[in-house]
């Protein structure tokens, strides 16, 4: 009996021991761990608190608030704007370059070497050098909804009725004509690598929703046809690869369009762009009592096809734009920046709504409120 006796207090002082070196240790781990947050948390602050924006200047104009600000671009040392009756480019130093009378409704896009200029209603469309010089000229297409100008001179025009694309070589001649067979067109691709542009339409089917995918060459022959398994929202090419953003998710395509790895589920996407290798998502709600899930913005590498960051917000951006390693996002009257990590840089709430936002580079960002383009100098 003895001898049991002594080997359960041996056991029991040894349980001892060790319940006290485990709360030793897992003390000291906890304020380590916590002292590591508190840490990142001071450098945050003053990674935020180093950051601030100055105003450079401001380029007044006169625009209805309702306006989609197609008429309005800036980025390359460059501002251009239309304005009773003219188009006007400035330099960001507030420097008239070059004005051109054009009609109103304008669709305007650019380039490293070119401008584009659309008249929407009459269907004229001109490439402009950067100097003010018009290039070439291509006129009366028709009503044309949107358009795009791609870095080896090609234009693409959507046309109203939601169905017709055109294609225009740099020469403004006219290579592709392209009908959607059914439903309306919602976005589109193009892949500069495979020369194709992928199309997205919705239609409805027997009270359904439904999204096709159509693929063409450049020259508009049909390369693929064929039914979405889920309603799809948008599709964006890289390189070879190409993405498309379901309600749901998103799923990476190779060049044949069969899936690379597998579906990616996310909450219910509310906000997506693609910008450089990057696709930025805003998924959930900011509503507790919907089903969506929390809001959260998130980013995709488009090239090992991994997930980056994902922070939780507040309210949902209705602008993302990236530019070098600096990510802008916005809504209302507030201005976030973040680097590619997710880390927030800075937060700041303007006295003006944000209509349009952009990063012209690392050091400098544009905001249009409506009735004037502020330039901010980012200040580290």
């Amino acid at each position: 009996m003895k001898k049991r006796h002594w080997r359960l207090v041996i056991v029991f002082l040894l349980l001892l021991f060790l319940l006290s070196l485990g709360l030793r240790y897992g003390l000291g781990y906890l304020r380590n761990t916590e002292e590591e947050e508190e840490i990142l948390e001071e450098e945050q602050e003053n990674l935020e608190s180093s950051l601030k924006l100055s105003v450079i200047s401001e380029i007044k104009m006169t625009k209805d608030p309702r306006d989609n600000f197609d008429e309005i671009f800036a980025g390359d040392n460059l501002v251009i704007y239309y304005e009773k009756g003219e188009l006007k480019a400035m330099d960001l130093s507030n420097k008239e370059l070059w004005t051109r009378k054009f009609d109103p409704e304008l669709i305007l896009g650019k380039n490293v070497a070119r401008v584009l200029v659309v008249e929407k209603n009459k269907g004229n469309v001109y490439h402009i050098a950067n100097d003010g010089e018009i290039i070439g000229s291509v006129l009366g297409l028709g009503e044309i909804d949107s358009a795009s100008l791609s870095q080896d001179n090609k234009t693409l025009l959507f046309f109203r009725d939601n169905r017709r694309v055109v294609v225009l070589d740099e020469y403004l001649n006219k290579t592709a004509d392209i009908v959607v067979d059914n439903g309306a067109i919602i976005n589109y691709s193009v892949s500069t690598k495979l020369e194709t542009l992928n199309i997205l339409t919705l239609e409805e089917q027997e009270g359904e929703l439904i999204s096709r995918l159509y693929v063409y060459s450049m020259e508009g022959r049909v390369i693929q046809s064929r039914r979405e398994s889920m309603l799809a929202l948008n599709i964006y090419s890289s390189d070879r690869d190409s993405l498309i953003v379901y309600q749901r998710g998103i799923q990476f395509y190779d060049e044949n369009f069969e899936p690379r790895e597998d579906f990616i589920s996310t909450n219910k996407v509310v906000y997506s762009t693609k910008e450089g290798f990057h696709l930025y998502l805003v998924t959930g709600s900011a509503n507790h009592l919907d089903e969506e899930g929390e809001l959260e913005f998130s980013s995709y590498s488009l090239s090992s096809r991994k997930l980056e960051f994902t922070n939780k917000i507040s309210d949902t951006y209705d602008n993302i734009y990236a530019r070098g390693g600096m990510v802008l996002a916005s809504y209302k009257n507030t201005l976030d920046l973040y680097d590619l990590h997710g880390n927030l840089l800075h937060s700041e709430v303007l006295d003006f709504p944000i209509k349009k936002a952009m990063l012209l580079d690392e050091e400098k960002l544009a905001v249009f409120d409506g009735s004037r383009f502020t330039l901010f100098k980012i200040e580290f």
